[in-house]
């Protein structure tokens, strides 16, 4: 899939999607919770390491957060693309997110209603 460049603070990321740091959400994760530094459709970096995992691991997370007083959430399966432990950050690609997870995602995003 294409890449799209984007600017931003003075430096170019290559990414498929844009990225919201104004809108922090929670990320469950082997029972832990995390909060978002940014995230996309494509996917999100946390702050902290998680435990007992390496790059390229494939596991079951829950992405939740709220807009305009509601609370939306999604499960989803993701892989570790980057483990960054100076930065004590971790980034995740969501693996194939259904259209309903992909709704949600667009709801926290923009604040509109899902579509039914």
């Amino acid at each position: 899939m294409p890449t799209t460049s984007y600017k931003t603070a003075g430096a170019y990321e290559f990414r498929r999607d844009r990225r919201s740091s104004l809108l922090r959400l929670t990320l469950e994760a082997d029972g832990v919770e995390y909060q978002s530094y940014d995230w996309g459709l494509g996917g999100i970096r946390i702050d902290g390491i998680i435990p007992r995992r390496k790059l390229e691991d494939i596991l079951k997370i829950v992405v939740s957060g709220e807009r305009k007083g509601r609370h939306l959430s999604i499960e989803t399966m993701a892989t570790i693309v980057r483990l960054d432990p100076i930065e004590d950050e971790t980034a995740l690609r969501f693996n194939d997110l259904s259209m309903e997870n992909l709704d949600v995602l667009e709801a926290l995003i923009t604040g509109r209603r899902i579509s039914k």
